[in-house]
């Protein structure tokens, strides 16, 4: 029968080769856990990060990149439908002047017609009692880019 000493020391040679050191006495094996601690040092020192911390860093950082960018996305769109309005309104301001003015509607009309999709629509409304019939003159403009953000807006023809 093998010398519990000697089974031991048979043991911490071989962790010794494999670059392990155990920690405790062989006496005290017995009784408390096997603890062990490598003896292999790190090459640059022994400070970083695990591989677990570094993925967690990369998932935090494309999450946040990803909510910023689309964010970016969405302030650029409000940017550019605010121009888009902004245009229409000058559009439909000079249309209209140009109309009451008794000048060349048409005329007016083309100028703005490269970018701008413009058309006009008379309708008829019965109002009041007795009803009587009010004619508007309907007014819609569109960016040649963006045909789904028309505006309309109504005038009341004499």
């Amino acid at each position: 029968m093998l010398d519990q000493n000697a089974w031991f020391a048979g043991w911490r040679a071989r962790l010794r080769r494999a670059g392990i050191v155990p920690c405790a006495s062989p006496a005290s094996r017995l009784s408390k856990s096997f603890a062990l601690q490598s003896r292999a040092k790190p090459r640059w020192g022994g400070t970083g990060f695990t591989l677990l911390e570094v993925l967690i860093a990369l998932g935090i950082t494309a999450l946040i990149a990803f909510t910023v960018g689309s964010s970016l996305v969405l302030i650029l769109r409000a940017e550019q439908t605010a121009r888009h309005l902004q245009g229409a309104g000058l559009v439909l301001q000079s249309v209209i002047t140009a109309e009451h003015a008794g000048t060349d509607a048409a005329q007016e009309r083309a100028r703005w017609e490269p970018e701008w999709m413009v058309a006009s629509d008379v309708r008829e409304q019965e109002f009041g009692e007795p009803p009587t019939n009010i004619t508007w003159r309907v007014w819609s403009v569109a960016p040649r880019e963006r045909p789904s953000l028309r505006i309309e807006t109504m005038v009341r023809m004499r």
